[in-house]
């Protein structure tokens, strides 16, 4: 059994547990997610996908409370932080607790290692995120083998990272029913759609690099090619947003926003909706470096742009 925790926001878990996917068919491996509600994806899984059908190997989703496993490992500080804050682990997560504080103690990757490995910091300002993780796949390749090839106990790993190539697509990511319906009635709007994606936020490098006088630009160009030209914006930025409805009114198409908040479940859920939005578009103007762009255009089969 491989117990995975994948870490970060939609796209980071996303990436992370398709790879883990593809890793335990290959290896005919059993996977347990641990999904994990924290302020940086405050939701369920089933309330964001449907459940995939897999087969090879048994797959168990199992949404889990903030700080877990970390924070119930048996260590007496946190014994006394647990005591303090008044956070008592429910019955149903003890055993699994256990499960996972033996696998992590024998064979184990963690998302510390794999950063030192990525050397992100190094090469995040010239590389996007798809060509980071072609860069990245052979040096972890002897690792993933020692890990698989360890019948002798369970595995654990947490990561924000891809850990393999793409085989699917995301295919196996299907969207819940009503956030579906949400994505067709935005779809129907669309004629001729391109799409933007412009992270700001806590993103340094993509408002570093991927500035909204950028998408300006290209907006500009792109209506200029073809004047009846449309653009769906997904953005994290309500004043980016408003500064281009301001400018070129009906053409651009949006989602209603519930909130920005990643610790609000309805904001994760509208998160759902703009990614699926923009990889039903006829192709994709991203942000540097950014995973949401990235799996966008991957999801849709459609070229992407990065704008810098």
């Amino acid at each position: 059994m491989i117990y995975l925790k994948p870490l970060g926001g939609l796209c980071n878990r996303i990436r992370t547990v398709d790879s883990m996917l593809t890793l335990c068919k290959e290896n005919k491996e059993d996977l347990t997610i641990l999904w994990v509600n924290n302020p940086a994806l405050n939701s369920n899984y089933d309330e964001l996908f449907l459940i995939p059908e897999i087969s090879g190997f048994k797959l168990t989703i199992v949404n889990c409370p903030p700080g877990f496993p970390d924070l119930y490992f048996p260590k007496a500080i946190n014994s006394i932080k647990n005591i303090v804050k008044g956070r008592r682990l429910s019955a149903e997560y003890k055993p699994l607790l256990k499960k996972i504080v033996q696998a992590k103690a024998k064979n184990s990757i963690n998302n510390h290692y794999l950063m030192d490995l990525y050397e992100a910091p190094k090469y995040v300002d010239k590389l996007s995120a798809g060509e980071l993780d072609e860069m990245i796949y052979p040096k972890l390749a002897s690792d993933l083998k020692k890990f698989f090839n360890n019948n002798t106990t369970s595995g654990y790993i947490d990561s924000c990272h891809r850990l393999c190539p793409i085989e699917n697509d995301y295919k196996l990511f299907v969207p819940a029913e009503d956030i579906q319906k949400r994505i067709q009635n935005t779809v129907n709007r669309f004629n001729n759609t391109i799409g933007l994606h412009i992270r700001k936020s806590d993103h340094v490098t993509s408002r570093k690099y991927s500035t909204t006088e950028k998408f300006v630009s290209i907006v500009d160009k792109e209506i200029e090619r073809d004047p009846k030209v449309s653009f769906f914006v997904s953005t994290d930025d309500e004043e980016t947003k408003q500064h281009l409805i301001s400018n070129y009114g009906d053409k651009i198409i949006y989602n209603e926003i519930s909130s920005y908040d990643r610790n609000d479940p309805l904001a994760v859920k509208d998160a759902v909706v703009d990614l699926y939005c923009l990889a039903a578009t006829s192709k994709l103007f991203g942000s540097h470096h950014s995973s949401f762009s990235q799996v966008a255009a991957i999801i849709g089969g459609i070229e992407e742009i990065t704008a810098r």
